[in-house]
């Protein structure tokens, strides 16, 4: 509500990012839900029409960008209201010190940046797991099998060639071959291991007869 704050902040952090300013909730829910690529949500406490509480918890049903509450005077309530209500990752009190205000929205930005980044990794995941014309299990360091897109039938039986691929980091190939009424049908499995710290291995199965 303070025209001179929005000056400040957009001298503050105009250098490294693109800014939004709004001295009203309502047009601010406008910008939102017109950009949303918008990484940060930096709010005032006291504002026209709705509190810096109430509006950044409005904002959370429309951007899952994170927010900074600015808060001019020792008001613990309406801080808590924002951290519950809000979502905010954080608050600051004026007057900030520039420094410590630039690395709190730097923080915040990577945090929606790495949020976003990981729903990303999450649908591609959904989306191949869904589509690939191969089953595919993901298992544990115990071989219990934590995701995978197998029908409830089929059983991702544990094979010497896991362990091997385990033991030497590197993926294992092998062809099994299985006699049926209506002629032989071979199955080909690769187990690939995970290079995280859990110890995943990702196996691969699909008929090549």
């Amino acid at each position: 509500d303070e025209p001179d704050i929005l000056v400040a902040l957009e001298d503050l952090l105009e250098d490294r990012y693109r800014v939004l300013t709004s001295n009203a909730p309502g047009k601010a829910l406008d910008i939102l839900a017109q950009e949303p690529s918008v990484a940060l949500i930096l709010s005032d406490q006291r504002m026209p029409g709705l509190t810096g509480d109430q509006f950044l918890a409005a904002a959370r049903s429309i951007s899952d960008a994170d927010s900074i509450l600015l808060t001019g005077y020792a008001d613990l309530s309406a801080v808590v209201s924002a951290l519950n209500l809000g979502g905010v990752s954080g608050y600051i009190a004026k007057p900030w010190e520039p420094e410590a205000l630039r690395a709190a929205v730097a923080a915040g930005v990577e945090r929606t940046r790495l949020r976003r980044a990981l729903r990303t990794e999450q649908a591609l995941l959904r989306g191949l797991m869904d589509n690939m014309p191969a089953l595919v299990a993901f298992k544990d360091a115990r071989g219990e099998v934590v995701r995978t897109n197998a029908s409830d039938g089929h059983a991702f039986d544990d094979a010497p060639e896991a362990a091997e691929a385990l033991a030497a980091g590197q993926p294992v190939q092998v062809v099994e071959e299985t006699a049926t009424l209506t002629g032989p049908v071979w199955t080909e499995r690769q187990y690939v291991p995970l290079r995280d710290a859990a110890g995943h291995l990702l196996v691969i199965e699909r008929d090549v007869t």
